[in-house]
């Protein structure tokens, strides 16, 4: 919080992969999620190895977000070393993916 981003309580989660694998993990959030949650919540996988590995690969293109207080965005962001380009508008955050089948937008 000193930094200006309240991360929240940390929470131990854990799921169990479908070959039984566990996976345990802890999160910091907050609910409801500050700035409409345009700040990210974080998560420490400890030892736990990452899910992705397993995942088809995609690249992301680009990253964007809106917001009615961008300023207000940009303090959290900056004070967990985060580089997102945050402008004006509704809360929200836009992402380009190069897919097998073409550029996918997520809103």
């Amino acid at each position: 919080m000193a930094a200006g981003a309240d991360l929240g309580e940390i929470w131990p989660l854990s799921r169990r992969t479908p070959a039984g694998d566990l996976l345990q993990w802890r999160l910091a959030s907050i609910r409801p999620a500050p700035l409409d949650g345009i700040t990210p919540f974080l998560i420490d996988r400890g030892a736990t190895a990452h899910p992705a590995p397993g995942l088809p690969a995609l690249r992301l293109v680009g990253l964007h977000g809106t917001h009615p207080d961008p300023a207000a965005v940009t303090v959290v962001l900056d004070a967990l070393d985060v580089t997102l380009t945050v402008g004006p508008g509704p809360a929200a955050l836009t992402a380009w993916l190069d897919t097998p089948r073409g550029l996918v937008t997520l809103r």
